[in-house]
């Protein structure tokens, strides 16, 4: 179990249930209503926010995402995303 798995186990439901909604649409391409922001220096790399939580993904090059990290904001979240 990864550190991702490990923080979406911890989360009460309701925010867990959340967080996984926005999985789904960023796994189905729809990235329209979400707080999104590209990361700046990385290309293709992008957070979107929700409360303290942040989730990190990359597109490659057919556009399909890669989720790179889940977890509450902090010094590291954005450390180490090669």
């Amino acid at each position: 179990m990864n550190k991702s798995d490990k923080y979406l186990q911890k989360l009460p439901e309701k925010e867990r249930e959340a967080i996984l909604g926005i999985l789904r649409q960023i796994m189905g391409g729809d990235l329209s209503s979400l707080d999104l922001k590209k990361i700046k220096g990385y290309d293709n790399y992008f957070r979107v926010r929700k409360g303290h939580t942040r989730i990190i993904f990359h597109l490659d090059r057919n556009g399909i995402p890669e989720i790179r990290h889940i977890g509450r904001k902090d010094d590291n979240t954005y450390k180490d995303l090669q």
